[in-house]
């Protein structure tokens, strides 16, 4: 039953994104393809930008750590 339920929401989620790329296409007055070759560039572009941001997060955790310890050995002298 868990199985065909999930096949039925599959199919459900497949049908609303293409009516969505659909509508999309017409709109823009694209090809079907086009329109997806674009969808895929933008959320490619997106991961790096959360990449770059995932990594600049790591850099000022780690900065701001080596600034409290230097803080920290100041007080202690």
């Amino acid at each position: 039953m868990a199985k065909r339920r999930n096949t039925r929401i599959n199919t459900m989620f497949s049908e609303n994104i293409f009516d969505w790329i659909e509508k999309e296409t017409d709109e823009r007055g694209q090809s079907l393809a086009q329109t997806v070759r674009d969808k895929v560039s933008i959320a490619k572009r997106d991961e790096e930008v959360f990449e770059r941001l995932a990594h600049l997060e790591k850099i000022i955790k780690k900065s701001h750590s080596l600034i409290i310890q230097r803080l920290d050995g100041d007080s202690h002298e």
